[in-house]
């Protein structure tokens, strides 16, 4: 009786831990093959409010929250850049200290006129350093912060590594409920150099151009023992269906490994969308699905996007994008259900704010 109650408890924990743990899921796999450069990843959560917001060189830039007792961060952009954003709600109980217009813009995905692309991706298991002297950057400001300074994946990693400001969790009303927005992020350049960043206990974990191409909602290293489970990678387990996080990291690692290598940049970004759109989560799942799916081409600094309300591709040629100093911070509605084609177009854009986003 005593071990059926253990076995109970231990069930009971490992349901909570997963329902709370999958509430912000997330997907990417990393094609690198022939000379082509790709990032295809979705975006889950139980509502897809968001804008992409279009960011020139020289726009004063904060982070977009910091505890009340807490220096905000803040810079300056060099390079010109695109970033989807999410509209993460707040409420009265959350102190949000520099946004106080009821809801945070958190970066989700992005790339700079330079080629360096970045994704967050939600990770509950994160843990951050304790609060000191050393200003707060909020890890949704992150990406807009490492594609406004930063050409390449070595740079962003050298600089985070500095510890020069501390990154922190952010608090949002997601349904009524106060959920911390925990990240870790993966991140690629035109060279082919990728890294992933995680928060393990306080410190700084950073994988060098990870060997399986999947990120998820579990720790890297975690994900990469339990693969080892599975048919292909070691194991005798059938590869899983289902929605949850290691779910999507195995079928991810599994398809990739069968992919064909592209033949050009526009098959890559085809093989993208399809090899992604096996980890997607479908309408209906009270968790959360997937809302956005971006493919992005690294090489040659184009972005292609649809959304759950418009299966149109839509796309953004950062090659034909004004970024320079001077230009207004301008905003696209990407959830708009008329948009398909380019829309690298002034006309398509609207003045987010003549310099600072996030104030």
């Amino acid at each position: 009786m005593r071990k059926n109650h253990i076995m109970i408890i231990i069930f009971f924990l490992s349901a909570l831990f997963i329902n709370s743990g999958d509430i912000l899921a997330c997907s990417e796999i990393y094609i690198e093959e022939n000379n082509c450069i790709i990032s295809a990843r979705n975006f889950d959560l139980p509502f897809g409010d968001g804008i992409a917001v279009i960011t020139p060189r020289g726009t004063p830039q904060i982070s977009a929250y910091a505890n009340n007792d807490e220096k905000p961060f803040s810079w300056t952009s060099k390079y010109g850049n695109v970033i989807f954003n999410v509209t993460l709600p707040t409420n009265k109980s959350i102190p949000v200290s520099v946004n106080a217009s009821g809801f945070v813009l958190a970066g989700v995905d992005g790339m700079n006129e330079y080629g360096f692309k970045v994704g967050s991706y939600f990770l509950e298991t994160s843990q951050f350093s304790k609060a000191d002297k050393r200003p707060a950057l909020a890890i949704t400001s992150l990406i807009q912060y490492f594609l406004d300074n930063f050409k390449t994946v070595n740079e962003a990693v050298s600089d985070v590594k500095s510890e020069k400001y501390r990154v922190i969790q952010i608090p949002a009303d997601i349904k009524g409920d106060i959920v911390d927005i925990k990240l870790h992020l993966y991140m690629h350049d035109p060279s082919g150099d990728s890294a992933i960043l995680e928060y393990i206990k306080g410190k700084l974990k950073v994988h060098l151009n990870p060997p399986v191409r999947v990120l998820t909602n579990t720790i890297y290293d975690e994900s990469l023992a339990i693969l080892k489970n599975y048919e292909g990678f070691g194991g005798k387990a059938y590869i899983p269906g289902g929605t949850q996080s290691m779910d999507r990291f195995v079928r991810g690692a599994y398809y990739l490994k069968h992919l064909p290598a592209p033949k050009s940049p526009e098959e890559a970004t085809a093989y993208g969308f399809s090899t992604v759109q096996i980890m997607s989560e479908s309408p209906g799942f009270e968790h959360g699905f997937t809302q956005w799916t971006i493919v992005s081409d690294v090489k040659n600094r184009k972005i292609f996007f649809r959304t759950v309300g418009n299966p149109q591709i839509s796309s953004l040629d950062l090659n034909k994008l004004d970024f320079s100093e001077g230009q207004p911070v301008r905003y696209l509605d990407f959830l708009k259900k008329d948009l398909s084609g380019n829309v690298a177009n002034t006309a398509f854009f609207s003045i987010l704010f003549e310099n600072n986003l996030t104030e």
